[in-house]
């Protein structure tokens, strides 16, 4: 039950992330403007969406991996794997993280598999 509630949740981080321009309506509503590039995006975007923005203006790893869905799955959730394992490992015993080892894969494919079938729904 855990694993379809992550898998949901980082569909919806997907969906937001590529198909909407809520970080930067919410990013500006906040006053985050400047830290986040935000307006510069808002005054040379071009029609482009924001990660494409990012990788354009800033080419570097960091928005080559924020650009790509695939990528921005298994970079993103390889760092919370990484940052949440001693935790898993001191809580709950090696036996739990090993666990996790092995649903890791199909958590990562079930996230890109359900984000497609939502590009192939909307279009």
């Amino acid at each position: 039950m855990m694993l379809i509630s992550f898998t949901c949740s980082f569909v919806l981080i997907l969906i937001v992330w590529f198909k909407t321009d809520a970080l930067p309506t919410y990013a500006k509503l906040f006053g985050l403007g400047d830290f986040l590039y935000i307006n510069e995006y808002l005054e040379d975007s071009d029609g482009k969406s924001f990660p494409q923005f990012l990788y354009v203006k800033y080419p570097n790893f960091f928005t080559k991996m924020c650009m790509c869905p695939i990528c921005f799955t298994i970079f993103w959730n390889l760092m919370f794997l990484f940052s949440s394992s001693m935790i898993l490992i001191i809580l709950f015993g090696i036996i739990t993280f090993l666990t996790v080892l092995v649903y890791f894969p199909v958590y990562l494919m079930s996230c890109l598999f359900l984000y497609y079938l939502f590009n192939k729904l909307i279009s």
